[in-house]
């Protein structure tokens, strides 16, 4: 399933990157209109964002007192949110 498609993807793919070669200001004007585009998002949502990062604060004490016993690739045991 997941190999269905991926002689079309790179086929596309590659006509991408050749066209992009040869107009390097396109791709740079693309860039920069997914940059703003991130941006934008960000300035909309960045109250939300915050209150979200900052959960992590008031839930602290609760994870003081029972930490994760693993976390991550190589978990050192002093692991907190």
């Amino acid at each position: 399933m997941f190999t269905q498609y991926a002689e079309s993807q790179h086929e596309t793919y590659t006509k991408a990157m050749e066209f992009f070669k040869q107009n390097p200001q396109r791709l740079i004007e693309v860039e920069k209109f997914v940059m703003n585009e991130i941006l934008h998002f960000i300035d909309i949502h960045q109250p939300e964002i915050k209150r979200d990062y900052d959960e992590a604060s008031y839930l602290y004490s609760f994870w003081k007192n029972y930490p994760p016993e693993d976390r991550g690739r190589a978990p050192k045991g002093d692991q907190y949110p």
